[in-house]
């Protein structure tokens, strides 16, 4: 054996032992991250991949021996094109875990193909309530409360703490927007509310004016609406338009409006009371935390989707330092399972079924020198999605 062979054979058995798994390399993780960065639900997409990055970067895009990469598609808010795109990471990218979705019909299309591939799926919005109820699976989990989670104790509170007691409804025709009507109606009717009047209108609607003409303002005391995206501020404005502003109070559903679109729509809002799963104003270390550094990187406070980034963010890297050595799918997803991080409005934890432990914040607009903002009315903490489901549709 010649001496440079020697030396070639030293340095390779020297290359074996460095990366040895006692003192091995960085093993790298890929999150796919798919959000609508095209079409109606794009400013939500964006906010999200704020607040995801923002985590992201406060751990150097590492957790323990793990280096972290991030690999964005866009979704586009649709099923077929969130279904490909989804398909496109997980089995060309070969990610260890999917992240994001906003659109409750792109998570219902997405759901059966991840569980069959056992791939992890968080969900950071995709509300629709059987996404963690009906064919559960144990690779999926859900960020922000599901519909009746939080909007069945929504319609509730609504009658019995505010007093409505007739109410017109205005939503997106889309899953999301009907789980939404009908959580907010079972919960209306339940604590002896009305509903007097339903009205549907295609999702990303900006002319609201035939819709608004069917309404007699004489028939109610409230309209509950539930229209996402820039559709919110088509709707606030002709709402005042129309002169029903005054007639009749204007009732958010999950999010409307937030605080993103609320500086676009402006005085017009004032008086709103809306439901959220996160308020700027919450008092807690780790929510000041957050807010000087969305602050410091975008400017302003946070909205209430970029916190839903943040806690995803949070979530995973929680799951990734739980699972330790072992980063495959299946240990992530176990890993998932057992959550439990503190988070800028609490603890962040799932049910059984995958679910997000939720917090109900109920907020009004009012007006500042600074202009529109909100002010917290009440939180209901420790809400859970399994007994408001059953409460909304008996199963």
């Amino acid at each position: 054996m010649t001496r440079l062979t020697t030396c070639l054979l030293a340095l390779i058995a020297f290359g074996i032992a460095s990366v040895s798994p006692g003192e091995g390399r960085a093993a790298e993780i890929k999150i796919g991250l798919a959000i609508p960065s095209s079409g109606t639900f794009t400013i939500l997409g964006e906010e999200l991949e704020r607040g995801f990055m923002i985590h992201m970067e406060d751990v150097n895009w590492q957790v323990g021996e793990h280096k972290i990469v991030v690999i964005k598609e866009d979704t586009q808010g649709k099923p077929n094109s969130g279904l490909t795109k989804v398909n496109k990471l997980v089995e060309l990218d070969e990610v260890n875990l999917v992240t994001g979705i906003v659109s409750s019909s792109v998570g219902m299309a997405i759901k059966p193909y991840v569980h069959a591939q056992k791939v992890p799926l968080v969900l950071m919005i995709s509300s629709v309530d059987e996404i963690t109820i009906k064919d559960n699976s144990p690779f999926v989990f859900r960020i922000v409360e599901s519909n009746t989670q939080q909007i069945y104790p929504y319609g509730q509170w609504l009658a019995k703490k505010r007093g409505y007691k007739k109410a017109i409804v205005i939503a997106s025709d889309y899953s999301a927007g009907h789980s939404q009507a009908n959580a907010f109606m079972a919960g209306f009717k339940d604590a002896g509310g009305t509903i007097v009047q339903e009205i549907y209108t295609p999702l990303g609607e900006k002319d609201y004016a035939p819709y608004l003409a069917t309404i007699d303002p004489d028939s109610a005391d409230m309209v509950y609406a539930f229209t996402p995206g820039a559709s919110q501020i088509s709707l606030f404005k002709q709402f005042e338009e129309y002169g029903l502003k005054g007639k009749l109070d204007m009732i958010g559903g999950s999010g409307q409006p937030d605080m993103l679109l609320l500086r676009k729509i402006g005085k017009v809002a004032e008086g709103t009371i809306v439901v959220d799963f996160y308020s700027a104003a919450t008092d807690t270390p780790e929510n000041k935390h957050y807010l000087a550094r969305y602050a410091a990187k975008h400017g302003g406070i946070p909205s209430e989707w970029a916190y839903l980034g943040y806690a995803a963010a949070l979530v995973i890297t929680d799951a990734i330092e739980r699972a330790g050595a072992n980063v495959d799918r299946a240990s992530l997803a176990a890993a998932l399972s057992k959550v439990n991080v503190k988070g800028p409005k609490g603890p962040l934890m799932f049910d059984e079924n995958g679910q997000m432990i939720g917090t109900m914040i109920l907020s009004q607009v009012v007006l500042t020198d600074d202009g529109a903002t909100k002010k917290i009315l009440d939180i209901v903490p420790d809400l859970y999605q399994i007994p408001n489901y059953k409460k909304v549709y008996g199963e």
